[in-house]
């Protein structure tokens, strides 16, 4: 299985950029130790996910969520996609305050979901100012960017089922490949080993390492541009394991709407590559593209 390089959270901010710059050469992924949210509140996220999917679907059913794309509430497998997916998620809304609807909320949730919220603001906060530092930017240059002093912030919890047959292994996935849209999302889940990545080196897919009470540091396709490719949104996906049902959740970090996003100027001669690799566009726009399918490299391309 494939080891994380591992960033230590507890060391200075200076440290965590020299972790970082070290660490994101190899993989588009890392993982989170000594983060400061306690293991015990991951944990009891994780047992109240594991409640609320075992709950009959007339339960689940009072926060469905309305149709669209990454509409908040309750969503059952996917039936009207080309791919097999079976899994259900709950995606919740934390910052701001007023893009929720308390309605998608189980009670069981609120309090918790809550806590879990300000926790992992702390270590956003932390990290963006490491991920700046590590591209020589000023330490505020990408918070403030992307934020424009709004943090918008999602929890999603996903419900995986097991799989024993054989012959649909390789047809039907949890999620399929895909990047993340956004800044950055922090990952944990309960130890099945399906969280699977592509790593640019061999080309071949590679079952992530569980570590439990870390956080897996997976960077967003706005990352990848704002740093003119240094940070890389690699692929992933999640398939179903043969024996044991697997439950995880997403704390996701996305720009403001307005957000103009776009390489640094100073890193356009200090990337991967020789020019410039992306165009500039606001944020509201490429969300729209993602929602209809058309990947970065498409969209944003210079």
């Amino acid at each position: 299985m494939l080891e994380l390089p591992s960033i230590d959270l507890s060391s200075s901010t200076t440290i965590v950029a020299a972790q970082i710059r070290k660490a994101h050469d190899k993989f588009g992924f890392v993982r989170l130790v000594n983060h400061g949210v306690p293991v015990e509140l991951l944990q009891r996220v994780l047992d109240h996910q594991k409640e609320f999917f075992a709950q009959d679907l007339d339960y689940k059913s009072k926060f469905l969520a309305d149709s669209g794309y990454r509409k908040e509430g309750f969503n059952p497998s996917p039936s009207n996609v080309g791919i097999k997916i079976k899994r259900e998620h709950l995606y919740l809304f934390l910052r701001p305050l007023s893009r929720r609807d308390p309605r998608k909320w189980p009670d069981s949730h609120k309090d918790l979901v809550e806590e879990l919220g300000v926790c992992t603001t702390k270590v956003y906060e932390k990290l963006i100012v490491a991920l700046s530092m590590a591209l020589d930017l000023d330490p505020l240059y990408l918070r403030d960017t992307l934020c424009q002093g709004e943090l918008k912030q999602t929890f999603c919890t996903f419900s995986y089922p097991n799989n024993e047959k054989e012959e649909e292994r390789e047809e039907i996935y949890g999620i399929p490949e895909h990047t993340d849209i956004g800044t950055l999302v922090l990952l944990f889940a309960d130890g099945v080993p399906s969280l699977q990545v592509l790593l640019e080196g061999d080309g071949k897919w590679h079952t992530v390492k569980p570590l439990p009470g870390s956080f897996i540091v997976s960077f967003g396709e706005i990352m990848e541009v704002m740093s003119n490719g240094i940070y890389r949104a690699t692929t992933h996906r999640v398939i179903l394991d043969k024996c044991k049902p697997r439950c995880s959740c997403a704390i996701t970090f996305e720009p403001s709407e307005k957000a103009q996003i776009g390489p640094a100027s100073s890193l356009l001669d200090k990337s991967r590559h020789s020019r410039v690799c992306y165009r500039r566009f606001v944020y509201g726009e490429r969300y729209k593209e993602y929602e209809d399918g058309k990947f970065l490299k498409e969209f944003a391309k210079s």
